[in-house]
């Protein structure tokens, strides 16, 4: 059995504060690029992408973020202002 491949190979990472809805099977997970954050979490400056549904989660490389996500999506347009 060939490894998973990891959409991390096909995109460049994107910049800081930037948001991302991650495809796994049925389910979705909103990231973020939290370069300011991540150094309060961990000394390894790659682990800079935080899960926005667990609140308890660790910052996470690139990589990891991606490893098993099948769509990868931006988020980030303007939907509605006052």
């Amino acid at each position: 059995m060939g490894d998973i491949p990891n959409l991390a190979d096909q995109i460049p990472e994107p910049p800081d504060n930037t948001l991302l809805v991650l495809k796994f099977g049925d389910e979705y997970r909103v990231i973020q690029r939290g370069d300011t954050l991540s150094r309060e979490y961990s000394d390894n400056e790659d682990e800079r992408w935080f899960d926005m549904s667990d609140s308890d989660s660790d910052p996470l490389g690139w990589r990891e973020a991606l490893k098993y996500a099948e769509k990868v999506y931006a988020c980030g347009s303007l939907l509605a202002s006052r």
